[in-house]
């Protein structure tokens, strides 16, 4: 069961400023550099003030507030288990190709309504990440992903087998967006893969586009088109 005091940590992530932390740290510079060199009452008062409010701000800032590796952890408790244990499953073992890798996506979500947070190294999270394992089979295409909310308890899950006959066309698709959370505009490319199948079903995984990954849907159109 999720921990609500993680998601509500989560949550402080995106919500609490950073500079918050940054105001705090000035204040408590402040007051003690009025500690040694203030002179006078007016300068004992405004030590007074701003030692407790830096010190406060700080903490609002820094506890109660998930870090970045915080996320991370977060997202691999949030995301385990979702491969297949081929040593157990030895007709899955079988059937897989000895060609061509199985593929695993981990990527944030952009749509209207996530928060979002620039990272340190300049990337954008969001609070939507999906997990993805595309397992390419002897005629057919194993999909197993789960798509997690890092400050509810939203999940969706589904595990399918797709055969390489039903699928009508399998293809990337690129959008660049410009989505807004709170006074920050963010500006992203929006990565899809997106498996059309029988009865007109559609799949859409955000997935990021790589030559790794454009290889691998290369090579699985090939088995579908063999396949027809």
């Amino acid at each position: 069961m999720t921990n609500k005091k993680d998601l509500k940590s989560n949550s402080n992530y995106f919500l609490k400023d950073e500079s918050m932390k940054f105001v705090g740290i000035g204040l408590m510079i402040l007051a003690a550099v009025l500690f040694y060199f203030g002179r006078g009452w007016i300068g004992y008062i405004l030590m007074c003030v701003s030692l407790p409010a830096g010190f406060l701000l700080f903490l609002l800032s820094t506890f109660g507030r998930s870090s970045e590796s915080d996320i991370d952890e977060y997202i691999k408790k949030a995301t385990e288990n979702l491969e297949i244990n081929v040593e157990e499953d030895k007709n899955f073992e079988k059937r897989l190709s000895k060609h061509l890798p199985v593929e695993t996506a981990e990527v944030y979500e952009y749509s209207d309504g996530v928060m979002l947070k620039k990272a340190k190294n300049g990337s954008i999270r969001s609070s939507v990440y999906t997990k993805s394992i595309l397992y390419p089979l002897d005629t057919a295409l194993f999909i197993s992903y789960r798509t997690i909310s890092l400050v509810s308890e939203d999940k969706t899950e589904e595990k399918l087998e797709i055969p390489y006959s039903d699928i009508n066309s399998l293809r990337f698709e690129e959008e660049h967006k410009q989505l807004k959370f709170r006074k920050n505009l963010f500006r992203t490319r929006i990565d899809t893969l997106v498996i059309e199948y029988s009865d007109n079903k559609t799949l859409c995984l955000p997935m990021q586009s790589s030559v790794q990954t454009d290889t691998f849907v290369e090579r699985i159109n090939e088995l579908i088109a063999a396949n027809k």
